[in-house]
């Protein structure tokens, strides 16, 4: 595993982001947790219980920087949920964000954050 920048560690970060994905919003809160909720779009409003896709984060082995939160709310018929993280090299000017969201497969998630941080 890569040695993450200091600028990744969470003692040096306390972000969080969110977007919307179909019918639904993702919050993701630097090393503490990500969130699935419920959207109503013509209402503007969260419409369903929110869902904790992993609270227990660790990094992941190998040559990128990715990491996984484990421990999410456990799914109808399959495993507990968790999210698989992938860090990208973002321009500071842009800022940070959620490039993708999707459910790889039942229940595990994968997400793609840009960010500075990164690089």
């Amino acid at each position: 595993m890569p040695v993450p920048p200091r600028s990744l560690m969470p003692e040096s970060r306390a972000v969080c982001r969110g977007v919307r994905a179909g019918r639904a919003r993702y919050d993701l809160c630097w090393f503490k947790t990500v969130t699935q909720s419920g959207w109503d779009a013509a209402a503007q409003s969260k419409k369903s219980p929110t869902h904790s896709l992993g609270s227990k984060w660790s990094w992941d082995p190998g040559p990128e920087l990715k990491g996984t939160f484990e421990g999410g709310a456990n799914c109808f018929n399959g495993p507990a949920r968790s999210t698989k993280v992938t860090f990208v090299c973002g321009d500071p000017v842009a800022g940070e964000e959620i490039t993708r969201i999707q459910e790889d497969e039942k229940c595990i998630y994968g997400l793609t954050f840009v960010t500075a941080a990164a690089c």
